[in-house]
C-alpha cells in the first residue's frame, strides 16, 4: 500500500479534501506534474472512511495493484496501440500507411484510455482513502502546512 499523512481542508460526504507534502516517492514517480503544480504540497480528493473533519490530520492509503493497473492504463497501452497501428500500417502498405497506422493506433488507444480512466476513477478499489485520524483538530485552522 502507498500511504501518504496530510490535513483535512474540506468534508463534502464521503469524500474529503486533504492537503499532503510531497513525499520521496513524488520525487521518483514520472508523473509527478501531473499531480501537483510543482510546489510543495498538493490537495487530493479521497474517500473518507474513517469520518475525518476539517483540520485532521490524517493517514491515506491506495491500493499497489490499483496504482499498478493505473499507470499500465496510461504508459503501456498507448504504447502498445501505437506501436500495433504501425505494424498493421506497415504490413499493409508500407511507410506513410505505418505512419498513419501509428497515429489511428495511438488515437483509439487514448479514447480508450479516458473512457476506462473514468470508469475506473468512480470505483473505491482505484481512489485514494483515509484510512486513520493521527490527529483530531479542536480549532479548525486549515491554513497551518500539512505535516
Amino acid at each position: 500500500m502507498a500511504t501518504e499523512e496530510g490535513i483535512v481542508t474540506k468534508v463534502d460526504g464521503a469524500l474529503a479534501e486533504v492537503r499532503t507534502v510531497k513525499s520521496e516517492a513524488c520525487a521518483a514517480c514520472s508523473a509527478k506534474e501531473f499531480c501537483h503544480d510543482g510546489g510543495r504540497e498538493m490537495t487530493v480528493s479521497v474517500l473518507n472512511h474513517a469520518k475525518a473533519r476539517p483540520g485532521d490530520r490524517v493517514r491515506l492509503e491506495i491500493a499497489t495493484g490499483a496504482f499498478v493497473k493505473v499507470m499500465f492504463l496510461l504508459y503501456i497501452i498507448p504504447i502498445l496501440a501505437l506501436l500495433a497501428g504501425a505494424l498493421v500500417g506497415l504490413a499493409l502498405s508500407g511507410d506513410k500507411a505505418a505512419v498513419l497506422g501509428a497515429l489511428v493506433g495511438f488515437a483509439i488507444a487514448v479514447a480508450f484510455v479516458r473512457v476506462k480512466g473514468r470508469r475506473m476513477g468512480n470505483m473505491a478499489a482505484y481512489q485514494p482513502r483515509i484510512v486513520r485520524v493521527l490527529e483530531r483538530c479542536t480549532a479548525v485552522d486549515i491554513n497551518q502546512p500539512a505535516a
